[in-house]
């Protein structure tokens, strides 16, 4: 069974809106947005492109770190920064968007984990309330002029309309039906603008209420626009058609949509440049930062393409510097460039880094670095990493514990300790001091590794059940139990286990998997149905859902903005967005041509096994336009994936624990 050890705090931003006086880039996963302090460019909200006053004196970069949700902050005159860059703490969970009141201050941040938008003074960063949104919001846009905030509610296809000043009213004619995935917004004159990701479309509305819909609205544009920018004249806007490779340009006056830019690789973010009026682009797999004059049919600037030396992801333009910053998910790094052509990187020392996980690539290719406890021993069945060391579930040969400091050191050189139990060892989680180890019809084994080299069970929950997968959840330890579903224990202090819960959805699971939103879990039946159980409490979870699937569910794991991906023995990839309250629906797949056996997922890459043993590496940032991005030959079906840092753990049974390298 699959498992996705090591992201549960958080996974990606998408988008971070942006008004004239802040900036913001998401690094770690997919896109951000940017606005700019002392800058012209960028929209947000102000009375006219041009308008500067009110801006933060310190032009403050915001940037969504998708590791663990927080939004991180970087000195836009200065970059120079040593190590990772300062977290702002949250009332809410994860981070999804951020926005800047064009009077200065404001800072609006979006948290999906809670449904709400939390609210901060500009100068002291103080909380000053959080207020209640639609379902999973991400894009967030500020209209100063007029006094109103844009809210995108991504899960419930809708845009939450509030009041900018306290109390934050949410407005008559609010929540607005959009779109599928409403994935960014901006409001332009008198209109309000949505990029509706999964439908493949742009909605028009009043930007007043009570909202009224343009005729003709929605409006089609390329495949999966991913982000919106404004012309300096404030008539056209830009949408980047990230599975399209193309740019087109929306025609305000007339609703015309034309398409004057294509043959990008990915284009996943757009900033304009106000005083220069160039359209700068963040063009993902190709690793570029491009730059076009900011008109109806846009021309490439000389000296454009930059190669960035990695995978782009947020360009913000910063007028008042000549700046363009640009993030690069491969290195984990802020780049800044110049904005007058032909475009130079400045200092390469200015390079801050803001995040220590790698970003996703539009082009994977696996590579077997290294095989642990090969054929002639137990089944190896799961693992748990901590630091250096690895350990390893190894059936009847107990708990193995590697230390993989040297990576060339033999196995021999590299062990550590084995840790015997009563039954075979079939999924282990580490947390600290302690790790847990599902142990069949022994329960669970709580062994203190204070000491690795000397491990030792220092307790056992038994009588729950014959125990299959493991997941920690804080302090609660959910157990996978078959037949009789999902038991959940205190594991506060894992001397003294304690039962608190347990939920019994029916059918025997054949998967079992937990979304980063950190509330649904997702059981595999079997069949041809999955469970989804809320998890919000997880000292009472309950059976929330149950989706009918047209194919035999084999595994399951979660991807960003609550889609389930299920492993189908039909042949391929089946990829459902979960929404209990308005329905699920299933919303893309991929055909692999043979049986997918297990699934496991990073940020928005799906990594799916098939009967015949192979590897596929699946890029499904837009729920309805998956495809197969990265491939590799294995040696057997394993009975586990997990992800640690750039590798890939693949327990394969008896033929060993596969490490795999997919990210450069």
């Amino acid at each position: 069974m699959s498992r996705q050890h090591g992201w549960r705090q958080g996974y990606r931003a998408w988008c971070v809106r942006r008004p004239l006086v802040a900036a913001a880039l998401a690094l770690l996963a997919l896109f951000a947005l940017a606005a700019g302090c002392n800058s012209s460019g960028g929209g947000g909200g102000a009375a006219a492109a041009g308008v500067t006053s009110g801006e933060l004196p310190d032009c403050r970069v915001f940037v969504i770190d998708a590791l663990d949700g927080t939004v991180r902050v970087v000195d836009g005159n200065s970059p120079r920064q040593e190590g990772v860059s300062p977290a702002l703490p949250l009332p809410g969970g994860a981070a999804r968007g951020v926005a800047l009141d064009p009077h200065g201050d404001r800072i609006w941040i979006t948290q999906p984990d809670t449904d709400v938008a939390a609210v901060f003074d500009a100068a002291t960063m103080a909380l000053v309330a959080t207020v209640a949104t639609g379902d999973q919001p991400g894009a967030i846009f500020v209209d100063g002029a007029n006094g109103r905030v844009y809210i995108a509610n991504e899960s419930a296809d809708s845009v939450t309309v509030r009041a900018a000043d306290p109390p934050f009213a949410e407005l008559g004619g609010s929540p607005i039906a959009v779109g599928d995935v409403p994935i960014d917004l901006l409001v332009i004159g008198s209109a309000l603008i949505v990029a509706n990701r999964d439908s493949d479309t742009i909605s028009r509305f009043d930007a007043a209420p009570p909202f009224v819909e343009a005729a003709g609205s929605p409006f089609a544009a390329g495949d999966a626009p991913a982000d919106l920018e404004q012309d300096a004249s404030q008539s056209l806007v830009f949408v980047a058609n990230r599975a399209a490779g193309s740019i087109s340009v929306f025609d305000v006056a007339t609703n015309v949509l034309t398409t004057p830019i294509t043959g990008l690789s990915e284009p996943v973010q757009l900033a304009r440049h106000a005083r220069a009026d160039l359209l700068f682009v963040a063009d993902g797999a190709s690793g570029s930062l491009r730059a076009y004059s900011s008109i109806a049919t846009p021309v490439e600037q000389s000296g454009s393409p930059v190669a960035i030396g990695g995978t782009a992801g947020g360009v913000y333009a910063n007028t008042f510097l000549d700046r363009v910053f640009v993030t690069n998910r491969a290195t984990r790094e802020l780049r800044t460039y110049s904005a007058i052509a032909p475009f130079p990187e400045l200092d390469p020392a200015l390079r801050p880094q803001v995040g220590t996980l790698p970003g996703r690539s539009a082009g994977v290719e696996p590579v077997v670095l290294r095989t642990l406890l090969a054929a002639g021993g137990s089944a190896v069945q799961g693992s748990a990493a901590q630091g250096s060391l690895l350990y390893i579930a190894h059936g009847t040969a107990g708990m193995r514990t590697v230390d993989l400091t040297n990576p060339r050191a033999s196995l021999a050189a590299a062990e550590v300790a084995t840790l015997l139990l009563p039954d075979s060892a079939i999924a282990v989680e580490v947390e600290g001091e302690f790790a847990f180890l599902s142990n069949g019809a022994n329960g669970i084994q709580i062994a203190d590794i204070s000491a690795p080299a000397a491990p030792v069970v220092v307790q056992t929950a038994d009588g729950i059940g014959t125990t299959d997968e493991i997941f920690l959840f804080g302090q609660f330890l959910l157990v996978d139990v078959g037949t009789a579903g999902l038991v959940v224990l205190d594991v506060l202090s894992p001397e003294f286990p304690l039962f608190v819960a347990s939920v019994n959805p029916g059918g025997n699971a054949a998967g079992f998997a937990f979304s980063s939103e950190h509330r649904f879990a997702y059981s595999a039946s079997g069949g041809t149905d999955l469970f989804v159980l809320d998890l919000l409490n997880p000292a009472q979870p309950f059976l929330a859902e149950t989706i009918s699937i047209p194919v035999d569910a084999e595994d399951v794991a979660t991807l960003p903005g609550r889609v389930a991906a299920v492993a189908a023995n039909a042949g391929g990839l089946r990829l459902v967005r979960v929404s209990p309250v308005s329905g699920s629906q299933l919303a893309g797949q991929v055909d692999l041509g043979v049986a997918a056996r297990k699934v496991t997922a990073i940020f928005d890459l799906a990594l799916v096994t098939d009967a015949n043993g192979d590897l596929h590496v699946v890029n499904a940032a837009s729920a309805a336009h998956p495809h197969q991005i990265g491939f590799l030959d294995l040696a057997a079906e394993p009975k586990e994936i997990r992800v640690f840092g750039n590798d890939l753990y693949l327990a394969e049974g008896t033929s060993g624990l596969v490490i795999i390298r997919f990210f450069p």
